[in-house]
């Protein structure tokens, strides 16, 4: 539903740019539409699931630290990009995993679009609450691996 209103909110923006630049697809004999018609639409979409992401998973750490007695705003690194870090090492690793999670979610909500969208919401934040957790549990695995490991 988040990435719904982001890219709800979004699309103006993007449709006055595509317009600016002149990136639109003109009507032809091959096309079903009869103006021309901006072609950036995907990437409110993908806009709209990206921040979502991010919000979810700010969200989340909000939830964990209040439940741990601490401030929302205390800062540590239990956000998902903290974990995939030290998982992988490296940034750019990181961020192409986050961002082909991205992906795998935008796949996963226009295979489930004929579902409700309270039906789609569910299955989204689970799958959301699921992904976020096995970077946790690896990263719980590889410190007590080190932690155990004899010098």
């Amino acid at each position: 539903m988040l990435a719904f209103i982001i890219t709800f909110l979004a699309i103006p923006s993007i449709v006055d740019v595509a317009r600016k630049k002149h990136l639109v697809d003109v009507p032809n004999g091959r096309t079903s539409h009869d103006i021309n018609t901006p072609t950036l639409g995907g990437l409110s979409i993908f806009a709209g699931f990206v921040i979502s992401t991010m919000i979810y998973d700010t969200i989340r750490v909000f939830v964990l630290r209040m439940i741990h007695g601490r401030s929302p705003f205390f800062p540590d690194k239990e956000h998902v990009h903290h974990y995939m870090l030290e998982l992988t090492g490296s940034h750019k690793k990181t961020t192409a995993i986050i961002l082909l999670v991205n992906i795998l979610f935008i796949i996963i909500a226009f295979s489930l679009s004929s579902l409700r969208t309270y039906q789609l919401f569910l299955i989204l934040i689970g799958l959301a609450a699921i992904f976020s957790y096995i970077p946790y549990i690896l990263v719980k695995r590889k410190r007590i691996k080190l932690a155990t490991k004899p010098d």
